[in-house]
């Protein structure tokens, strides 16, 4: 199968056919060599687990990559992890390519006129006047 997501780091599983969004099913092609708590080598399989991470849009739909996540255990330390995913933003669960399309977007799709409305909705607030949210006693 062709990998759409341009990712070699990906392998494409399958990508089925809706009408509204792009659904491609993928997992990690390249599994982790060492435990990332303590540097061990020796690590086995513990289960997998799935994740949903959005993309850019393709064609006018949405996109989401389905990621079937390997987890791992450590045979020194115990501890488990999960398979690290590239391409993917730390805090959240998108694609860096994603936010770098939503900065983008949101840049281009600012209306000139906006700026001084925001600016004296801004100066309209602050020159309210503010009521004391604690009533004196008497």
């Amino acid at each position: 199968m062709t990998n759409i997501l341009n990712w070699p780091d990906y392998k494409v599983i399958q990508v089925p056919e809706l009408e509204h969004d792009h659904q491609v099913h993928a997992e990690v092609s390249k599994p982790p060599t060492h435990c990332p708590h303590c540097n061990h080598s020796e690590i086995v399989g513990f289960g997998r687990r799935d994740e949903v991470v959005m993309d850019t849009p393709a064609h006018g739909k949405r996109a989401g990559i389905m990621l079937n996540r390997r987890r791992y255990r450590c045979q020194s330390c115990r501890r488990t992890f999960l398979e690290p995913v590239p391409h993917k933003d730390d805090k959240r669960q998108m694609t860096n390519r994603l936010i770098q399309y939503i900065e983008r977007e949101s840049l281009r799709r600012v209306d000139r006129k906006e700026p001084p409305r925001l600016e004296r909705q801004v100066i309209k607030r602050n020159q309210r006047p503010r009521r004391c949210p604690i009533q004196q006693q008497t």
